[in-house]
């Protein structure tokens, strides 16, 4: 249609190779909150310096002063070694981790959009990220909210929020508000 309207404007569109969107809406339950099981919480970030990997592992450790029991998987490009997390190679298996995760976290200095808040929303998981995120702008805040960067505790409090909203909310909610995300931000 560009082509007809602006033709100096119109490039040639390559196809990508896009993921299928999830096809259930995941996040924690009353198991995990209670410690019958563990807390499963994720970090994904290239580049472990911008997107914070210091500053998740201070919110993991908030986080696990609240619950029994938290396991942290890391996805990072740089496959930097993380005390108490299990490390994954940067192979595409972050998407597939989403059916089990509670939680990411995403504490950036600067992500003008973060790809993979937005692949947690899509799959139900709720995110706790930083102002510093445009994805926070974009997501339902049912989905994702703000804490501040060196301020693990109060990070721990909004993540607590967060968690017990969406273990609260019925399977039909949560695919309302999984499939808002996949139908508002789906090429």
């Amino acid at each position: 249609a560009l082509q007809a309207y602006a033709p100096e404007l119109a490039v040639r569109v390559l196809p990508l190779p896009l993921l299928a969107p999830p096809t259930r809406a995941h996040g924690p339950d009353a198991e995990a909150l209670a410690g019958r099981r563990a807390l499963r919480v994720m970090f994904c970030g290239r580049d472990p310096e911008r997107h914070s990997l210091a500053e998740a592992a201070l919110w993991v450790e908030a986080l696990r002063a609240r619950y029994a029991r938290v396991e942290w998987d890391v996805w990072t490009k740089e496959g930097v070694p993380v005390p108490g997390a299990r490390l994954h190679a940067w192979d595409g298996s972050f998407r597939a981790a989403l059916a089990h995760a509670d939680l990411l976290l995403h504490p950036t200095a600067y992500d003008s959009f973060s790809l993979v808040c937005l692949e947690a929303a899509a799959a139900g998981v709720p995110v706790l990220t930083t102002a510093h995120a445009g994805a926070a702008e974009l997501l339902h805040p049912e989905l994702c909210v703000t804490a501040a960067r060196g301020a693990p505790k109060d990070a721990a409090a909004a993540a607590d929020k967060l968690l017990r909203a969406a273990a609260a909310r019925s399977p039909q909610e949560r695919e309302r508000l999984r499939a808002e995300i996949v139908e508002r931000f789906s090429l």
